[in-house]
């Protein structure tokens, strides 16, 4: 028989399934008793399966809820018809400092807007 005539062979796909079946069925058999003969170190391993699983989805779940924890709070405090207009964060500075800063900005006169941004602004500034 050629190579070609052995592929096209009925019988032998048949026979070739068959071992492959057999094989298959061998490896669940061999596993089934492993797992019965160590049943203790079966128990362990399942054990720790599920407690590695079972840690993951409760850390997931609290960093997912402090997640939507703080965005509630933050848009409870700052609202979505906030907005802050900050130029230079201070931080880390005496009361000393603080004090002169208070007297610099006290001493400057406000930056008037633009018509054309105050009427921009207006309608979406209601109180």
């Amino acid at each position: 028989m050629s190579l070609d005539e052995q592929h096209l062979n009925p019988a032998r796909q048949r026979a070739k399934a068959r071992r492959t079946h057999a094989a298959l069925w061998e490896a669940v058999v061999i596993a089934a008793d492993s797992i019965w003969s160590h049943k203790l170190r079966s128990f362990l391993t399942l054990l720790g399966v599920i407690i590695g699983v079972a840690s993951v989805v409760a850390v997931g779940g609290a960093i997912e809820g402090l997640g939507y924890y703080v965005n509630d709070r933050l848009t409870s405090v700052f609202g979505s018809n906030t907005f802050i207009l900050g130029r230079i964060a201070r931080m880390n500075i005496t009361a000393e400092e603080w004090e002169k800063l208070i007297a610099w900005l006290a001493g400057r006169r406000p930056v008037a807007a633009r018509p054309g941004e105050v009427d921009a602004l207006e309608p979406k500034a209601t109180s």
